[in-house]
């Protein structure tokens, strides 16, 4: 019986392995088939302008502007790799997050001079405002880059001049920095999905950009034993 049992036991923990590694390899197959999607439209235009290039009627003036999309192309590409990357590792346990007590301000306020320079291109300004003491359980590397995701979607999809309000709040069980901007707002149906890979805003089709910048927020926080949530209305 105890011999049986033991069988048993084995046999639950190979089966347990094999659907693990199972999960695993679906989880690859969906990754390299969401790479492969969202990489086919930049490909398009690289080669798009590679064959415009070759044309020996354009003139100079053309030949910038086609070697500038070129670039920007490719820049496109490789911003999407990296994120890609960092996804993929922390989906996979690849990524060691080591989070400590410590003050938030230091990060809050690194993250708000990576995006000072595009927020001045558009007349906007970020307000500080809250318990600029706050402390909290967090890796500073990369809180810093959930901060900056957020703070460039608020750049981005708010119109010129307008105001981002930046806040530190201590609660008595935790503590809250939050994000206000002034955007097209953003349907209730749509809350949970905005955090999902790849997906974006029905309000944000005309804008640039990947559905990565918030499910890679979500990652690194759900990591650090905190979450993030939206509240907006249409609008607003």
């Amino acid at each position: 019986g105890k011999f049986q049992s033991q069988i048993v036991r084995l046999y639950q923990i190979l089966s347990s392995y094999e659907e693990h590694e199972k999960r695993q390899k679906e989880q690859l197959e969906e990754s390299i088939s969401d790479l492969v999607h969202q990489i086919n439209t930049p490909i398009a235009n690289l080669q798009l302008y590679s064959s415009l290039l070759e044309q020996e009627e354009i003139t100079c003036e053309e030949r910038k502007v086609f070697s500038k999309n070129i670039r920007d192309q490719a820049d496109k590409l490789e911003w999407l790799g990296e994120n890609f990357s960092k996804i993929s590792r922390l989906e996979h346990g690849m990524i060691c997050l080591r989070p400590s007590i410590g003050k938030l301000l230091p990060v809050v306020l690194a993250a708000v001079d990576e995006v000072a320079l595009k927020a001045k291109g558009r007349e906007q300004e970020i307000r500080l405002l809250g318990d600029q003491c706050l402390e909290a359980w967090f890796d500073p590397k990369w809180t810093e880059e959930v901060f900056i995701n957020i703070l460039e979607n608020g750049v981005k999809y708010s119109p010129k001049g307008s105001v981002i309000h930046l806040s530190m709040e201590c609660y008595e069980t935790y503590g809250a920095v939050q994000i206000r901007d002034e955007g097209p707002g953003i349907s209730k149906d749509e809350y949970s999905k905005i955090f999902q890979k790849f997906y974006r805003g029905s309000k944000t089709k005309e804008q640039e950009g990947w559905g990565i910048g918030l499910y890679l927020s979500r990652l690194v926080l759900e990591r650090e034993q905190g979450y993030i949530k939206v509240e907006s209305e249409e609008g607003k």
